[in-house]
């Protein structure tokens, strides 16, 4: 095994690492979704497949809050999620999609927090955690990889032997990822208990505050970005006649999502990350509200743009801002994070897919746009009621 320490190749392989389990295991599902239709899914059906994956992606996530051995439980759940991409491909029976989406998402919910908590402490003891928009561009790359490759598959295969594809792909990067990661464990329960600091003692409330706005709107980010990246690609199929194959418009979410990342960690770090995470919903709004608005091929670009742009970024500046608030536990916070924020995502699609049922795509994206004013909200009214505003930044 490769012992990598330099901090550049720790984030690629974190990147990797989402790339597998966010952009393949868990997003692949969204191009794939209207040849699975054209068997026997439904949109209600559908919702309940991508509800399955979330309430999945939950229980991993608060499962991987108090693991002490994280690098034996990533690898495990590393390959585990692989393996359930590729059975996805082997079988037409919608109650194993069902038990096969579900462990996806345990893997899912796992991998993501583990391997944040990995790489950011990785990064932070290099003080490079300005890298962390690198890593986190993973969930970019994957879909990016999907929203190319599964109409292009198309062409010359079944659905589902696009998914086993995906899973070899998935495989291929995870034999670099295994390879990459060393086995150093510097996270054992008792140091992530014993670890204090004086500043932070001193900001109690103000960081509680802070933490309470946080989980608030991550919860909203969760139910209402969901939304569209499960039914865009099915929504602009069945109701629209745009000048491409609706799965690229998946490819062009991931071309915004690789540099978003970046972007928004270098813009954190310039204005303070709670003003940055403002941006970027306002802008989330736009994009998930401009299809419904007009159905343009310019307007739908524009919106999968600016949602591909800000979704991760969300992601990015929210676990950066956990990980500043909670030194020392960064595990612990990263998964309770990520655990509203996969709550938010069970309600997203199974409501949705209610709505949908009745034919009515306009109604569902609406309500994604509503869900995230309110996390907006959540955030406004955290930094204007507060007098003295502490700034963490992205170091």
């Amino acid at each position: 095994m490769l012992k990598i320490t330099n901090p550049f190749f720790i984030a690629i392989i974190g990147m990797l690492s989402l790339a597998i389990v966010m952009g393949i295991g868990r997003f692949a599902y969204t191009p794939l979704l209207p040849y699975m239709e054209e068997e026997n899914l439904t949109p209600l059906t559908a919702g309940v497949l991508a509800t399955t994956n979330y309430i999945g992606y939950f229980l991993g996530a608060y499962g991987a809050r108090n693991i002490v051995n994280r690098q034996k439980a990533f690898y495990t759940g590393l390959w585990i999620n692989i393996l359930t991409t590729t059975i996805m491909g082997l079988t037409e029976f919608f109650s194993l999609w069902l038990i096969l989406r579900l462990i996806s998402g345990v893997t899912s919910g796992l991998v993501f927090v583990l391997v944040s908590s990995i790489i950011l402490d990785k990064l932070n003891k290099s003080n490079r955690l300005g890298l962390s928009g690198f890593f986190y561009g993973g969930v970019g790359l994957g879909i990016f990889l999907t929203g190319i490759l599964v109409p292009t598959f198309e062409l010359i295969m079944n659905w589902g032997l696009i998914w086993v594809s995906l899973g070899i792909l998935g495989a291929m990067m995870g034999v670099f990822v295994s390879l990459g990661l060393n086995n150093e464990e510097n996270n054992s329960k008792e140091s992530i208990t014993q670890k204090t600091n004086v500043r932070e003692e001193h900001f109690t409330i103000q960081k509680r505050k802070t933490i309470h706005s946080l989980y608030i709107s991550y919860a909203c980010e969760g139910f209402g970005y969901i939304i569209f990246g499960t039914f865009i690609v099915s929504m602009l199929t069945s109701t629209t006649s745009i000048g491409w194959h609706p799965s690229y418009i998946w490819a062009i979410v991931g071309i915004g999502a690789i540099p978003s990342c970046l972007f928004w960690s270098w813009l954190g770090n310039k204005i303070s990350i709670e003003k940055a995470l403002c941006i970027a919903y306002t802008l989330q709004i736009a994009g998930v509200v401009l299809p419904i608005v007009s159905v343009s091929d310019l307007a739908i670009l524009f919106g999968a743009l600016l949602y591909g742009g800000t979704f991760m970024g969300i992601t990015t500046l929210t676990i950066t801002l956990g990980k500043s608030l909670s030194v020392g536990n960064s595990q612990n916070l990263i998964g309770g994070l990520t655990s509203v924020y996969s709550i938010g995502q069970v309600f997203g699609p199974l409501t949705a897919g209610f709505i949908i049922t009745e034919g009515n795509y306009f109604n569902a994206f609406l309500l994604s746009g509503i869900v995230l004013i309110f996390g907006l909200a959540s955030l406004l009214i955290t930094i204007y009621s507060r007098k003295d505003e502490q700034i963490y930044a992205i170091r």
